[in-house]
């Protein structure tokens, strides 16, 4: 499912525009909340970062 790009207002008028700009037709509520979750789901979620490296044990 696509989303507007992170950062983008949670509220439901907000997400309503993005959806009328980009699909060019009204969304049906389910839409409106499956993106509103999604969205809060994904900026919830702080990135991954890279795995820090072990010191190399028994080197010589």
């Amino acid at each position: 499912m696509e989303l507007p790009v992170p950062g983008y207002p949670i509220s439901r008028d907000a997400v309503t525009e993005w959806f009328r700009r980009r699909h060019g037709r009204e969304p049906s509520s389910i839409e409106v909340g499956e993106i509103m979750l999604r969205m809060t789901e994904r900026d919830s979620t702080p990135p991954k970062a890279a795995p820090i490296p072990l010191p190399d044990e028994g080197k010589q």
